[in-house]
């Protein structure tokens, strides 16, 4: 994770986005670069946003970027101080992390569930190589690799894995739903994986290594319920180690 802004921001990022976009505003450009530093925890949860430092290591006007972080503020992503002067970087709260957590078992569950009715069309052979890597990384992590590309691999995999999921449904209306859910997701997995840091138990991380495969177990048994539960049991083990994993960082 990044606080110093000239490691961070650079005025070339200002150049990629107009050449992508040549009518894009300098604030929706600072906007969507802080969104994604936020979620990606580039910028450590609980930091101070300061629009000057960051206009200044752009070479752009501080207005813009206090635009931005004006938006950024007005959809969750930045709280400010009771005087509204400060700004910091959104830090998940354990009532948002478990909301969020929630909202992904009752999705993913009802994905296992459909994709257990439709199993004929549903690509195994993807799934299972999928689940094959995450638990690979997964072990990796239970034997010392605390490295930040073990970590990212992890999201990213465990993301592919859910997604694949989900679209397997062909179900548009649970697809579209998981998809407005998919930001504050993918931040709170980042986050949950930077709690299971604190983890004492390496049989917790073995559990949760072989999870995806109980998961792709249960689509494949063509039962619907098994397939549900197996999803959801997923989500709630990852939810009660995340939980308590964060309470002794």
């Amino acid at each position: 994770m990044v606080d110093n802004y000239e490691m961070l921001f650079d005025p070339k990022i200002i150049a990629k986005y107009q050449e992508e976009n040549p009518t894009a505003k300098v604030t929706d450009i600072v906007y969507n670069y802080l969104e994604s530093a936020i979620l990606s925890s580039k910028i450590s949860p609980g930091s101070k946003i300061n629009a000057a430092n960051i206009a200044e290591a752009l070479n752009v006007s501080v207005t813009p970027v206090r635009n931005a972080i004006r938006q950024l503020a007005a959809v969750g992503l930045l709280s400010e101080n009771e005087n509204g002067k400060n700004y910091y970087a959104f830090n998940i709260s354990e009532k948002m992390l478990t909301e969020v957590f929630d909202a992904r078992r009752m999705l993913e569950g009802s994905a296992s569930y459909i994709c257990a009715q439709r199993i004929a069309l549903i690509d195994m052979r993807e799934l299972r190589h999928l689940a094959d890597i995450y638990r690979t990384l997964w072990q990796e992590f239970a034997d010392g690799d605390y490295s930040l590309l073990n970590r990212r691999r992890r999201i990213d995999i465990d993301r592919a894995f859910h997604n694949l999921l989900i679209r397997s449904t062909e179900n548009h209306y649970l697809i579209d739903y998981y998809s407005s859910l998919e930001k504050m997701a993918t931040h709170a997995l980042i986050r949950a994986l930077e709690f299971w840091d604190n983890e004492k138990d390496r049989s917790n991380m073995l559990i949760l290594a072989a999870q995806h495969h109980i998961i792709c177990n249960g689509v494949e048994s063509g039962v619907p319920e098994v397939a549900r539960k197996a999803a959801e049991s997923h989500v709630e083990f990852a939810t009660l180690r995340c939980v308590v994993n964060r309470k002794r960082g």
